[in-house]
């Protein structure tokens, strides 16, 4: 998908299109161990999130005045926790986080799958609007989830999803055409629509 995304970019319908790539991981955190969702985003491509990188868990209540902003690029390599993930967990900006993914095994003929251990400093938390996302998500830019899940190779550009935010519900239906159109060489590809 991610080989799209430039094409649909330059619609100027498009406010934002992002490439994700979602797997469920095993995260542990001071001994203890949870399935959660890992979301890699490529937040240079993505509007601004609601995010704290306060490591005093009183900062984190108020999660109206969060700053809205993208990740910077020195944190490419760290993770943001859902908000309710970070208060049920006790995962606080600071901490270290080891997330185990069955990753493809990208050199192998016969696509073998191994076992990738990788630790992450949590750079902040973040606040996604949904309760799903809120709990159960961590999220870091889309080159290290793709490490850390095996698609990093053949493909840089490895994507689960493309997310499009269009300027107005008017254009969505242009947006939908155009997109629709251009993923019919690909029958893995579903096209849907949705409102916040």
């Amino acid at each position: 998908h991610g080989i799209f995304a430039d094409e649909i970019r330059s619609n100027p319908d498009v406010v934002a299109c992002v490439s994700i790539l979602e797997d469920t991981v095993l995260l542990e955190h001071r001994g203890r161990e949870i399935r959660v969702q890992l979301r890699g985003v490529a937040w240079e491509h993505d509007t601004p999130m609601a995010v704290c990188r306060d490591p005093d868990f009183s900062a984190l209540e108020d999660t109206a005045s969060w700053p809205r902003e993208r990740p910077d690029e020195e944190e490419r390599e760290a993770v943001f926790v859902g908000n309710l993930l970070s208060r049920n967990w006790g995962i606080l900006p600071g901490d270290t986080v080891r997330l185990t993914a069955r990753a493809r095994n990208p050199l192998s003929p016969a696509a073998s799958h191994r076992i990738s251990v990788r630790t992450y400093r949590v750079a902040g938390i973040f606040r996604p609007g949904n309760w799903f996302d809120d709990e159960h998500t961590v999220m870091t830019h889309l080159s290290t989830a793709q490490r850390q899940t095996g698609r990093h190779l053949p493909s840089p550009g490895a994507a689960s999803a493309l997310v499009i935010r269009t300027a107005s519900d008017e254009a969505t239906e242009r947006v939908y055409a155009a997109a629709a159109a251009l993923f019919l060489r690909d029958l893995r590809v579903q096209v849907q629509t949705w409102s916040e």
